[in-house]
């Protein structure tokens, strides 16, 4: 801790925030910090309202170097640029992902890895990251799917001030105290 804006906060709000640049998940992040199941949702949802916390996300995002700009990248690469083929050569070929960048794939689609060894031989096991998922995320960060509803019609609208009498001023009734 030790920052500024560290201090404004309660332990469970740090909780939350550490949970919740995790998993950007308002929810998730409520309940591991020790909300309420029941009022997850809402308290979630407030917390990401307040000043000091939205500060404090901020803050670490800013530290670890994640921008906006730095999202994008990340997800243009996954949605447009990853190499099916570095998984396949991983697979068939029992290259490392290390030897498979050095020979110029991109490998930023894969998402985990793993080998087992058997009496039978061995198994690898690729898992890709989604593009289509990349793709969703990556519009949703350039806004290209804002939805705008028109409502059309007619409001009336009827704004009445009651009339309070002022308070008596007892100087200007010419009383001396």
């Amino acid at each position: 801790m030790g920052h500024v804006i560290d201090d404004k906060l309660s332990d469970q709000q740090m909780n939350f925030v550490r949970h919740y640049l995790r998993t950007f998940n308002a929810t998730k992040a409520a309940k591991a910090a020790g909300y309420s199941e029941d009022t997850a949702v809402k308290q979630g949802s407030r917390l990401l309202t307040k000043k000091d916390i939205k500060a404090a996300i901020s803050v670490r995002l800013d530290k670890d170097g994640i921008t906006a700009e730095r999202v994008k990248v990340a997800l243009a690469e996954i949605a447009f640029d990853g190499d099916i083929e570095a998984a396949e050569k991983f697979v068939v070929e029992g290259k490392s992902l290390a030897d498979l960048a050095k020979d110029g794939f991109n490998t930023s689609l894969v998402k985990s890895i793993s080998q087992s060894v058997t009496t039978a031989g061995g198994n690898r096991k690729v898992e890709l990251y989604s593009r289509l998922d990349a793709l969703d995320k990556l519009g949703k960060v350039l806004a290209m799917f804002t939805d705008t509803v028109e409502q059309k019609g007619e409001v009336k609208l009827t704004v009445s001030r009651e009339k309070k009498p002022l308070p008596e001023d007892t100087a200007s009734h010419g009383e001396d105290s």
